[in-house]
């Protein structure tokens, strides 16, 4: 379980982040992001935040941002707490755009791979390993 939560904890350390207000080109694959907003407290509430994202050249539409579908959390070196998911059409550099009304300075938005199948595993694992080795061993 200590592993699995470390795996964790290095995955949101390569997360991409551009700070709130602010602005930053970020490289993406084509493929699913979710985008957690970080900062204090981040996991029990967040500011409004506006972001806008453009592939830099502008030579397609700019990916959309869709409603993150649940609930998930995080206090793994940073506290965090996904808001929404994005999945850019093509791979390449983006230009993403921060703001917000509230908190300035103090909270980031943070791009990456989503963390519940990590936390899932390590639940799952440690709950079976737990299991393994409460259970009475047979003699002979």
């Amino acid at each position: 379980m200590v592993l699995a939560f470390g795996q964790i904890t290095t995955t949101v350390d390569d997360f991409q982040r551009v700070a709130i207000p602010g602005r930053a080109d970020v490289r993406l694959e084509a493929r699913k992001y979710v985008i957690y907003i970080e900062g204090p407290r981040a996991d029990q509430a967040v500011p409004a935040v506006n972001i806008a994202n453009t592939k830099r050249g502008g030579s397609t539409r700019p990916p959309i941002l869709r409603p993150y579908g649940g609930s998930l959390t995080y206090s793994a070196g940073r506290t965090g707490s996904a808001q929404a998911t994005v999945t850019p059409p093509r791979a390449g550099v983006y230009r993403v755009r921060t703001t917000s009304g509230d908190s300035a300075g103090r909270f980031q938005v943070a791009l990456g791979d989503s963390i519940a199948g990590k936390i899932v595993s390590a639940v799952v694992g440690a709950l079976v390993i737990g299991a393994v080795f409460a259970s009475p061993a047979s003699c002979c």
